[in-house]
């Protein structure tokens, strides 16, 4: 086969693949999880939650906010360097948390990798 006949026919499958993924991307979604299945071991991997915070605990690297619904699970929120005043929490705010879920010390906890308010 002539090259220029297989180089239009790579672009083209490129380009092809490169918006399906687009659009499968944005129908993919992680549905809510339960915090009481977290913390009864139900649930691992990604979850997504929402609930008032509770309680927020700072230090320099990380934030620890306490979401409660109908139990409470806390939420690791690690800071990188020029993000630590990035967003506002306050105790009694609603907000979603994205991350993963992680065993320390025999209790559950969520490792986010987004949190956002309500």
């Amino acid at each position: 086969m002539d090259e220029n006949i297989l180089l239009k026919i790579a672009v083209v499958c490129s380009i092809v693949g490169v918006a399906a993924l687009y659009i499968i991307s944005g129908k993919i979604d992680v549905s809510e999880t339960s915090i009481n299945k977290i913390t009864s071991g139900q649930a691992d991997g990604e979850v997504f939650v929402r609930g008032k915070v509770s309680g927020i605990t700072e230090t320099d690297s990380v934030m620890i906010i306490n979401i409660e619904k109908t139990e409470t699970i806390p939420v690791f929120m690690f800071r990188s360097k020029g993000n630590s005043n990035d967003f506002s929490i306050n105790k009694g705010d609603s907000i979603e948390a994205r991350g993963k879920v992680q065993d320390y010390n025999g209790k559950k906890e969520i490792i986010a990798d987004e949190i956002r308010a309500t």
